[in-house]
């Protein structure tokens, strides 16, 4: 994968991950976990997000 000028190959730069990091810590923002299925669940899991959940599908490894 190679960047560009903002095509949909461009990756973008550090700056702008830096920027979004801070933004989403000074505003609290926090994703929407829909459930949490452990390692063993991930067939579950898939069934699940089939049904279209709303928020994140999270697999724990713990």
């Amino acid at each position: 994968m190679t960047a560009d000028a903002g095509g949909l190959d461009s990756i973008p730069g550090r700056r702008a991950f830096e920027r979004k990091n801070l933004a989403i810590e000074a505003l609290a923002i926090k994703p929407v976990i829909d459930k949490v299925f452990g390692f063993d669940e991930v067939p579950r899991a898939f069934g699940h997000l089939e049904k279209g959940p709303f928020g994140k599908i999270v697999i724990s490894t713990t």
